[in-house]
């Protein structure tokens, strides 16, 4: 685990978002409103907070992986991928309600 991982954790939990730790190929399932997105924690490699490289078993998976992956690195970034979720999870929710209701 990164050694900023349970922070972000603690972030995005704060955010009412529910978190699974897995370990691959991605460290966090999360979920909110019936939306689920990966994120991957990487801990800060500079003082500009870059993230640490990718794994050689996560490169080879990007090399096919057809999704999103959100890399974080900051609680802020955490609490930013939570806010972009959430608004994600009512417009798609949204979306289905008016299709629902057609």
């Amino acid at each position: 685990r990164d050694r900023n991982e349970r922070d972000i954790v603690e972030a995005l939990r704060n955010e009412d978002l529910h978190v699974i730790h897995t370990d691959q190929p991605w460290d966090l399932v999360c979920s909110w409103g019936g939306y689920v997105k990966f994120a991957e924690v990487k801990a800060p490699r500079n003082q500009r907070m870059d993230p640490e490289a990718f794994s050689h078993a996560q490169q080879h998976t990007l090399e096919t992986w057809k999704g999103h992956i959100d890399v974080l690195v900051t609680t802020k970034q955490a609490r930013e991928f939570a806010e972009r979720m959430k608004s994600e999870a009512r417009l798609l929710n949204a979306a289905r309600a008016m299709g629902r209701a057609a």
